[in-house]
């Protein structure tokens, strides 16, 4: 009994110590935004194991896997070609990596081989963004914004994130300069570079362009997969203007609802967040973007192929896809063709 005691007390220390770390770990883990990016470690007692000489980590990931860029190697400054991580972190399907949890419960002995290849090339890389612009007839130092990304990740071909949204963008594009249209206002078509990597190309476009943000009308982004545009959320301001841009949307699919709803302010953002229409709306530009829904019932679902494998071409919807092209078109145009600018009282906080 007193072995027995003195064991359970070595090993209520060990506790305390290990939740101390713990506790450590978590509060300069990925997961704290107060932090230093180059404070961010990985996974818990990170640093303990590193220094123990641990070869790499191995974690489970859900399926499909999930493919994302470092944040602290990408945008962290101090890290450079000199410093860059130097420890492996592998993500393993959840369903091999339970196989493997279990053999180790069981005492048993394996082995695993991983062949990693990373490559280097010096930069900077160049990057270009590329837009199509249709000169305005009255106002052509007023603008009306289209936009969608044009990189993706490469475990697939980027079909959905963001072919599915640079190509309506350029498809109404298409359509308007066909039918012959001479919008009153500037119209820019923009395949955005970078997105992936951290908004590069929208943030250079606005870096290049403050004279230019406070004569944008508005900034329609696409970036959410090939669901169709049902609705608009506006500010009372804008209310009547859209009400009129967008009645021929409804005759055109009677099956497609549309509904411009009165909504806001919205809080303006004081830092970009996940697509290119932040980048505007930090800069108090109107970024007010459609509403999507899986309105026909083809389930699709955006979460399982973001980033992933499945991002492949074939799981955009034709149908969606059209019809989001010709709504694109109607309502840019029809913005375009406004004797005024969109107005912006009662946009953001």
């Amino acid at each position: 009994d007193s072995i027995r005691a003195a064991i359970i007390a070595e090993n209520n220390e060990t506790a305390k110590k290990n939740y101390q770390i713990m506790e450590d770990n978590w509060n300069n883990n990925t997961d704290n935004p107060l932090l230093p990016l180059k404070e961010n470690v990985p996974a818990l007692f990170y640093k303990e194991m590193c220094e123990a000489g641990v070869l790499g980590f191995i974690q489970s990931a859900t399926v499909p896997l999930r493919a994302l860029y470092d944040k602290a190697v990408m945008n962290d400054p101090a890290f450079t070609f000199d410093n860059l991580p130097d420890v492996c972190d592998i993500k393993l399907d959840e369903h091999q990596y339970a196989t493997i949890k279990q053999m180790v419960k069981e005492r048993r002995t394996f082995f695993l081989e991983f062949d990693i290849r990373n490559h280097f090339r010096m930069g900077p890389v160049k990057y270009y963004n590329v837009i199509g612009k249709i000169k305005g007839s009255k106002y052509p130092d007023e603008y009306v914004m289209a936009s969608g990304h044009l990189d993706a990740f490469d475990v697939a071909t980027g079909g959905v994130d963001c072919g599915s949204g640079i190509t309506p963008v350029m498809e109404a594009a298409r359509m308007i300069m066909k039918s012959g249209a001479k919008p009153k206002r500037t119209m820019l078509f923009c395949a955005f570079a970078g997105e992936e990597f951290g908004l590069l190309g929208s943030t250079a476009w606005v870096k290049a362009n403050k004279d230019k943000l406070g004569k944008i009308s508005n900034l329609f982004n696409r970036d959410g997969g090939p669901t169709p545009p049902v609705g608009l959320d506006v500010p009372k301001a804008m209310y009547p203007d859209f009400v009129k841009i967008c009645e021929p949307v409804k005759k055109i699919r009677p099956d497609y609802p549309f509904e411009v709803k009165e909504a806001g302010p919205f809080t303006k953002p004081s830092q970009p967040g996940g697509t290119d229409a932040s980048v505007f709306a930090v800069e108090a530009v109107p970024a007010i973007d459609f509403n999507e829904k899986d309105i026909k019932g083809y389930n699709f679902s955006y979460g399982e192929i973001w980033h992933t494998e499945r991002d492949t071409y074939s799981k955009s919807i034709p149908e969606y896809q059209e019809h989001a092209a010709t709504v694109m078109a109607i309502v840019t145009l029809g913005v375009a063709n406004l004797d005024h600018l969109l107005s912006r009282e009662g946009l953001y906080k």
